[in-house]
């Protein structure tokens, strides 16, 4: 073999052992800290005929537990972060992630949170005061999930759990502008969190059928043909529901350049005539100055 072609393979062997390994890190939870009286927001999307599960899970800043931690909360931050991870490879037969952490925590974290649990007045379950606010903008309407320290809150396959909700239509859009989720810490005092959030993404089956179709249209009986028939008119009318949906949000686009253009001009506008009327004053006042001065 040509040394040439031999380190090209084994480049490629190389590249593509580092895209498996690094697979897994591509879906790792993300952290963030919401202070006191603070919200904070932000919006994804779910690919058309995909789910998603949600996992939120709240832990204390790691200076509200270095008195009882040597490594100031990071070693908790890690197990917890790695618990998260294992609950997407324990799924349900129905694909539904569990509603706890798959193991418990060592004996030198448990103390960690027992003492820190204890320290609160609200008891060990208690409910931290931020708000997850999981709107789809389709549907302004908010789907408030509070969230517990070291105990995960779950919402399994969210697309689903909303048309369970508002029933969504053969005929009516999908929402194809995404889902917003906002975390508002309504505690009074001096206590910011972090939030752990994980997303696990869900790979629609296209041999599955929708479970919202009529049972005549389930139970009908077709052939390969008609199968593939019926498989082109969704593609399709998938296409031309992103299709409006590029031609609305482009609508709207345009729509709000109109108008800041039309500000602009009429900001010109005002600009001119003060610019004209200041002159005019400058101008008037110089001459009667001169006059007065009985240098003109």
């Amino acid at each position: 073999m040509n040394p040439l072609h031999r380190s090209s393979a084994l480049l490629l062997q190389l590249l593509l052992s580092l895209a498996c390994c690094w697979q897994g890190s591509w879906g790792y939870p993300l952290i963030l800290q919401v202070s006191e009286q603070q919200e904070r927001c932000f919006k994804f999307n779910i690919p058309e005929d995909d789910d998603a599960h949600l996992v939120f899970l709240a832990l204390p800043l790691g200076e509200e537990v270095s008195e009882n931690s040597k490594d100031g909360g990071a070693h908790m931050e890690n197990w917890v972060v790695e618990q998260i991870i294992e609950m997407s490879n324990q799924r349900s037969a129905g694909g539904n992630l569990p509603t706890q952490l798959p193991a418990n925590p060592p004996s030198d974290l448990k103390d960690v949170i027992n003492k820190f649990l204890q320290g609160r007045t609200d008891g060990v379950t208690a409910k931290l005061k931020v708000v997850v606010s999981l709107d789809s903008a389709a549907d302004p309407s908010s789907r408030v999930l509070p969230i517990k320290f070291f105990s995960p809150s779950v919402i399994n396959k969210v697309r689903e759990a909303h048309k369970k909700v508002l029933p969504v239509s053969a005929d009516d859009d999908e929402d194809l502008s995404g889902y917003s989720i906002c975390f508002d810490n309504k505690e009074n005092e001096d206590e910011s969190v972090q939030v752990v959030m994980d997303i696990v993404m869900l790979n629609g089956d296209p041999e599955e059928q929708d479970s919202n179709e009529p049972n005549f249209v389930k139970e009908k009986h077709l052939s390969p043909l008609e199968e593939s028939l019926e498989k082109s008119i969704k593609a399709a009318n998938t296409v031309l529901r992103e299709m409006k949906y590029m031609t609305d949000r482009e609508e709207r686009m345009r729509h709000t350049a109109d108008s800041i253009n039309q500000r602009v001009q009429y900001f010109s506008m005002v600009s001119g005539v003060i610019l004209l009327g200041v002159t005019y004053v400058q101008v008037t006042y110089l001459k009667r100055y001169f006059k007065k001065k009985k240098l003109m």
